[in-house]
């Protein structure tokens, strides 16, 4: 099974409003993951048709349009400002960096850059991230899914990024990784890990006020993903949002940090 969601804004921003409600949710951060994606948003009503972000109008525009959106919410911009300044001059740096969201989500790659500039290289990357998803969003359904070549497992089919999140479906509990660039979904069976590929052993993180969702992290990779069991919500009609269940999971993802495991993805798509 593989599925191209499509993006559904007022969907998202109800979703956001009942997010922010919720008291054991941050509500900072909610706002914070609310203020990203508009801005990623402002890039989809530019580009309507695929633009590389490696291209560097494309790029000052994504950077331009995420200050733009962080400066109205009073927030520091310090870090955005000096890949500004630096990663949008040098295409060489532009497209190492750009290139680390989807070879390496987590920084690993980007070791160089972030002592260039002093910065870690966990929001470097994160920041290529938010920069590149919109682009894939559009760049993946540029295509019909028949078009799509069998992927290499546990990569995105249409983008080659990994997971972000996995649902398990009813009604006979199949897993459905999400991506965590383009937004796309597809089938892998549970018991392997989407990171390494490893059946060993995984370790499920569970919090009382949020039964029907868990942070599976591998032993053998030390990656970890958030997932959600849908067969506790058949009765629901609210649409599954994959960007509001990890929102709403930060504080599973900072536990599972904690013990040394880091998220395969970080979730930087639109929807």
């Amino acid at each position: 099974m593989r599925i191209l969601p499509t993006l559904d804004r007022a969907a998202v921003r109800t979703g956001f409003d009942a997010l922010a409600a919720r008291p054991e949710v941050a509500a900072d951060h909610v706002q914070f993951r609310r203020d990203l994606v508009e801005s990623q948003w402002a890039v989809l009503d530019r580009y309507p048709d695929p633009a590389d972000p490696r291209d560097e109008a494309s790029l000052r525009f994504a950077l331009s349009a995420l200050r733009e959106r962080l400066v109205s919410s009073g927030r520091k911009t310090r870090l955005l400002d000096r890949v500004i300044t630096v990663v949008a001059d040098d295409p060489a740096a532009r497209v190492a960096w750009l290139n680390a969201s989807l070879e390496d989500p987590n920084g690993g790659r980007l070791a160089s850059l972030s002592a260039r500039l002093d910065e870690p290289a966990e929001a470097l990357a994160f920041l290529a991230g938010i920069v590149t998803a919109p682009f894939a969003y559009l760049r993946a359904r540029s295509r019909d899914v028949a078009a799509y070549p069998e992927a290499v497992a546990g990569r995105c089919f249409a983008c080659g990024a990994l997971p972000g999140l996995a649902l398990i479906t009813p009604p006979d509990g199949k897993r459905l990784l999400c991506c965590g660039s383009c937004g796309a979904r597809w089938e892998q069976p549970r018991l392997a890990c989407p990171g390494c590929r490893s059946s060993g052993a995984m370790t499920a993180l569970r919090m009382p006020d949020m039964p029907d969702v868990r942070v599976e992290s591998c032993d053998t990779c030390l990656g970890a993903l958030t997932t959600v069991d849908l067969r506790a919500r058949e009765s629901s009609e609210a649409p599954v949002l994959p960007l509001l269940e990890r929102t709403a999971a930060l504080p599973m993802d900072l536990l599972v940090e904690e013990d040394g495991f880091r998220p395969l993805h970080p979730y930087c798509a639109i929807l």
